[in-house]
């Protein structure tokens, strides 16, 4: 719901969704009426699981497989709606560059929502059984290796295990991006729950969402952004 709400009406409108993984809200979004949805994912694979999801259910959703960074040179369109969301920036070294990319790909008068993993909670060790700080808060040139993750994204009872490296981004530098790029911060919210299970002592309070038990303090986990992209 966090999504839909975030986005607002959609019918009628073009959307871009960013790093859209394997489509399933790229789909979602043409179901709840946009005219048209473009998803982009560097992963060639997420792409192809796309395709095939759309074709599955009868959905026009155009997917490009695709550097995020450049976008650019791929495509050359403005939406009215521009979104991405949940694990995303942390896989982008630098936001500069996303912010200016989000601003390229929005007509004038459109919105861009963007709703991730609050900074703040990356700060934790998601595979312990307390809130122990493991990693750091501001962005650094090289990447940080999280803990080595088990299964997969869409299958976390897989066997493959790997590491995973990421950045971290705190909230001055992600919203920077946006308003250096002449973009307009309208709204940021801030959630006390998430949708997948970060810390394995969560609550899962209603289906799809998670919460802190009450030993622990609550703490921001989720944010968003509703940025427009003056006239």
């Amino acid at each position: 719901p966090e999504v839909l709400d975030g986005l607002g009406d959609v019918t009628g409108k073009s959307v871009l969704h960013l790093q859209c993984h394997f489509g399933q809200d790229s789909i979602r979004i043409k179901l709840a009426g946009a005219r048209e949805v473009v998803g982009i994912d560097f992963s060639d694979v997420a792409i192809a699981k796309a395709r095939a999801l759309a074709a599955e259910m009868a959905v026009d959703v155009r997917f490009i497989q695709t550097d995020l960074y450049e976008l650019t040179e791929v495509l050359d369109q403005q939406f009215d709606v521009v979104f991405t969301s949940y694990g995303v920036i942390g896989w982008l070294p630098d936001l500069e560059p996303w912010g200016k990319i989000v601003a390229r790909h929005l007509k004038p008068g459109g919105r861009f929502f963007f709703i991730e993993g609050h900074p703040t909670m990356w700060l934790f060790d998601g595979s312990a059984n307390d809130l122990i700080i493991k990693y750091p808060y501001f962005r650094q040139p090289e990447p940080i290796e999280l803990e080595p993750s088990v299964g997969t994204y869409s299958d976390p009872t897989a066997t493959f295990t790997g590491t995973e490296y990421s950045w971290p981004h705190e909230l001055g530098e992600t919203i920077t991006s946006l308003t250096s790029a002449g973009l307009h911060l309208e709204e940021m919210r801030e959630y006390a729950h998430t949708v997948w299970q970060a810390f394995p002592f969560m609550v899962e309070e209603a289906p799809g969402r998670f919460v802190m038990p009450p030993d622990k303090p609550k703490l921001p986990l989720m944010f968003s952004l509703r940025v427009t992209k003056p006239a």
